[in-house]
């Protein structure tokens, strides 16, 4: 077999030198065109990945709350408006449903002051990024 190819070479050595140049050329030029589009479509991806991540404010992810969506929640006890647990209760889940985004952990933690003051802390968590809002719920007597 090998002394057909060395014949074959022999007699047609002109013919085998322009096949080997073209494969050659075809190569030299079609590899480049391969790897710069390969690694522009990598480029492109990191660049599309990027624009999208971007750090968040408290105000992206926290709502602004006003005091009248919960006015009727607040309960009276000797004759003394409070703070109770099932305001507080809803207060949390309001904030909750109501987050600006819709990826991450949330934690909350809750200290009540008195009956008419409730401070409640919110943690959002995702990946590298921790955010935290602090709201504080009270009630005058003079209302």
């Amino acid at each position: 077999m090998i002394k057909k190819i060395k014949k074959f070479c022999k007699e047609n050595k002109k013919s085998f030198l322009y096949f080997s140049f073209s494969i050659i050329s075809i190569t030299l030029i079609t590899l480049p065109i391969i790897y710069f589009s390969i690694k522009k479509d990598k480029t492109d991806e990191l660049n599309s990945q990027n624009e999208d991540f971007k750090f968040l404010s408290d105000k992206d992810v926290f709502p602004d709350v006003d005091s009248r969506e919960y006015y009727d929640l607040i309960e009276i006890k000797n004759n003394k408006p409070i703070i109770s647990d099932n305001m507080l209760t809803f207060f949390i889940s309001d904030i909750i449903k109501r987050l600006g985004v819709s990826y991450g952990d949330i934690k909350f933690n809750y200290n009540y002051i008195n009956d008419q003051n409730v401070l409640v802390e919110f943690i959002w968590i995702d990946n590298e990024q921790k955010i935290s809002k602090n709201y504080n719920l009270n009630i005058e007597d003079n209302i």
